[in-house]
């Protein structure tokens, strides 16, 4: 390991070549391969030996609208399980991606600004771990899965596949391997 603090821009970048060992596939063969926007961010993560640390917000697909013998649509609205609003649609970046199981475990996050984008990483959660500092919060660990576009949908655009989301805290600690 030769960074500890990471600019969490390279988990949105998904046109490099990651690396395929856990805990580091979620980092790029090459920091030279990554589009300039990697580096935008001005928030950081931690690496080590146990993966990618990082603090954000996310949105987790509620377990009673997970059918396990399925696969997660091309394209899929997101409702508020606290609200029943819309949040928006979502689009799987197909060119990059292959079909998704669904699983209990699906969450996403959006890249914090400056990029205007509204771009997110879907992970599947694999373990939660209890944090060894003071504040005893714990932290998911999980992998990156596929790459989403969010947008408001024009009400001709809607569809038949809708999923309730929770959202985490804004401090939420998440360990992408």
């Amino acid at each position: 390991m030769l960074m500890r603090d990471v600019p969490i821009g390279v988990l949105w970048s998904d046109l490099s070549t990651k690396l395929s060992i856990a805990p580091f596939r979620w980092a790029p063969k090459s920091i030279a391969g990554c589009p300039v926007t990697t580096y935008m961010d001005t928030q950081t993560g931690i690496c080590d030996e146990f993966g990618l640390h990082i603090q954000a917000e996310a949105f987790a697909l509620e377990k009673d609208e997970v059918k396990l013998d399925a696969m997660l649509p091309l394209v899929f609205n997101i409702i508020s399980s606290d609200s029943g609003s819309l949040f928006g649609q979502v689009r799987l970046v197909a060119s990059r991606e292959k079909l998704i199981p669904l699983q209990q475990h699906l969450a996403f996050f959006f890249r914090p600004e400056p990029v205007k984008t509204p771009y997110a990483i879907l992970v599947a959660v694999e373990n939660l771990v209890e944090s060894t500092v003071e504040d005893h919060q714990k932290e998911f660990v999980c992998k990156i899965v596929g790459h989403l576009f969010a947008y408001r949908p024009r009400p001709e655009h809607t569809t038949d596949s809708v999923f309730r989301v929770s959202t985490s805290r804004a401090d939420q600690r998440w360990c992408i391997t």
